[in-house]
């Protein structure tokens, strides 16, 4: 009677765990860290539409969406520039600039709170029809001071200490 219920026990568990690989196969998931704060996104959808790769991570209260201009597995710029230095040179950004990766976030637990990747690196791991995968970091602001940097009311050592440290991952399905 034992060794029927280990074995039944057995079966259990492991369609419990094939059916989470499947879950996850069907929604994909994002994950954000934006200084010591780990956000979890449980859906990560993309879709490709005019040369551009749109990604949103949600859990219904924090919202992250990605946009990357191209379908290839490749390292792109986040923003502004790779790091601060390069931001700090491409500063003032004329109406030419042309942005490879942006990314926000939205949060809308307690008092809403937006943020906005001022520069940084998206490395695309994997692209197909089927599902995407990146890694990211770099560094942000709230969306209203990233508005004023970008909008040039502000320079780039005015906003320095406000910088935010992000990194991240997304596996994202179709």
């Amino acid at each position: 009677m034992k060794r029927l219920f280990l074995i039944l026990s057995c079966v259990v568990l492991s369609l419990l765990n094939f059916s989470c690989v499947e879950d996850n196969d069907l929604t994909g998931s994002l994950d954000l860290t934006i200084d010591s704060n780990t956000y979890h996104m449980p859906v990560a959808n993309f879709i490709f539409a005019n040369d551009v790769t749109n990604v949103v991570g949600t859990n219904v209260s924090q919202t992250v969406t990605v946009n990357v201009k191209g379908n290839t597995v490749r390292q792109y710029v986040i923003g502004y520039g790779r790091d601060f230095a390069e931001l700090s040179a491409n500063h003032p950004f004329g109406d030419e600039f042309n942005q490879e990766a942006n990314l926000e976030f939205v949060s809308t637990i307690d008092a809403r709170e937006e943020f906005v990747a001022v520069c940084g690196v998206l490395t695309m791991s994997e692209y197909s029809s089927d599902s995407i995968a990146a890694t990211f970091s770099g560094k942000m602001l709230t969306k209203s001071m990233a508005m004023s940097l970008i909008n040039g009311n502000a320079t780039p050592e005015a906003v320095q200490n406000q910088l935010r440290n992000f990194s991240g991952q997304f596996v994202a399905v179709p």
